[in-house]
Formats: structure tokens, C-alpha cells, sequence
């Protein structure tokens, strides 16, 4: 893998890998060992701050550069959402 990562960083300015979760696996954490830093994103609702707070812990083992949090699948405010319809006209 981390050939991979020096070959794609020759032709690439940012890489983006996409890992497994951190706690299930440790395939992330050694990816994490391999690149210059990490976002480290949780589901809304799904993960605990346990989790997360464990996940940046094995991040740390292996002095991941963490840039930052990121949450996904956060519910928007029902102003806010908008129904599209994607059916014929005809």
C-alpha cells in the first residue's frame, strides 16, 4: 500500500483513501500510518462519542496527522429540505 500511495502521489497533488472503520478493522489504522493525514468522519447518529474519542486514540498510536472531524448524514432542518420530481412530463 504504501507503494501504491508513493507511485499515485507522482501523478497526484491529494490522494483520497477511503478506509473501513477504525474501531471494526485495523486496516485504517495502518493506511493511516502511510499518508500525511487523516479525516476522520463519523455517521450522525450511529457513532458514539465513545467511538470517536477510541478511533482518534488508535489514530494517535500511530501519529496519524489529524486535520479534522467530520460528521455525515446530519438531518437538515425540514425548511431547509426540498422535494425534486424526477418522473416524465409527458
Amino acid at each position: 500500500m504504501g507503494l501504491l500511495i508513493e507511485v499515485l502521489g507522482a501523478y497526484s497533488d491529494i490522494i483520497i483513501d477511503d478506509a473501513p472503520p477504525i474501531t471494526a478493522v485495523t486496516d485504517a489504522i495502518i493506511l493511516a500510518s502511510k499518508v500525511a493525514s487523516v479525516w476522520l468522519v463519523a455517521r450522525y447518529g450511529y457513532a458514539k462519542r465513545d467511538e470517536i474519542r477510541k478511533a482518534k486514540a488508535a489514530l494517535m498510536t500511530v501519529d496519524a496527522s489529524v486535520l479534522g472531524y467530520m460528521m455525515n448524514d446530519f438531518p437538515r432542518p425540514k425548511a431547509e429540505r426540498y422535494n425534486t420530481y424526477y418522473g416524465s412530463t409527458d
